[in-house]
């Protein structure tokens, strides 16, 4: 490991890590106002985060053209633009126990994400997160090899010397099987000590 970097190299998972993105029933926090504020009916959303996403977070379909195509189809009044601002704002739930500890490592970020919402990341964390991998630029989602192997290379290290963190147990077990120091979230306190861990 070269003299300038910090002690331990961390790699977060966004949605679920340091973002609470979901309730207790698994529905997306940010949208519960949706109806109220927008207009915007949650089937919209349904439609917008159905098997399609899957392409959009690939890097194979264009963010703002999918939405449109939904908006269209379901007649939506709002701008796209207006609607990605508010999705933007409203996601933004950060645990801040979980983001306390970001500035404490060299941290980047590993998300399976669309490219509006990664770049979105990294303006969140400007300081505390260094880089922001996301599947769109990548080609490829979490947990397929490629992923973490775009990670290696970029980052130029030896896959011991990342410690991963993801709520999600196959992410965490692919990271694992290359051979990443790899965690699933489930509590803060759980989290530091595997981060305290030698």
């Amino acid at each position: 490991m070269s003299k300038d970097r910090l002690s331990k190299i961390v790699v977060w998972d966004a949605d679920g890590v340091i973002f609470r993105t979901f309730n207790d029933r698994g529905e997306f926090i940010w949208s519960a106002t949706l109806m109220q504020d927008l207009g915007i009916a949650l089937d919209v959303i349904e439609d917008i985060f159905s098997d399609q996403w899957q392409d959009v977070i690939r890097g194979k379909r264009d963010t703002r053209q999918h939405m449109q195509n939904v908006f269209d189809r379901r007649r939506v009044k709002v701008s796209v633009d207006d609607f990605l601002s508010y999705w933007l704002t409203k996601c933004d739930t950060i645990d801040n126990e979980v983001a306390s500890l970001l500035g404490n490592y060299e941290s980047y970020i590993a998300t399976n994400q669309d490219p509006i919402r990664a770049a979105h990341f990294q303006d969140v964390f400007p300081e505390s997160v260094r880089k922001v991998y996301a599947s769109s630029a990548i080609g490829a989602l979490k947990p397929n090899q490629a992923f973490y192997r775009h990670i290696e290379q970029d980052l130029k290290i030896s896959p011991h010397e990342i410690w991963f963190i993801d709520d999600v147990l196959e992410n965490v077990e692919a990271a694992k099987s290359r051979g990443w120091r790899a965690h699933q979230f489930v509590d803060v306190l759980s989290l530091r000590s595997f981060l305290e861990a030698e």
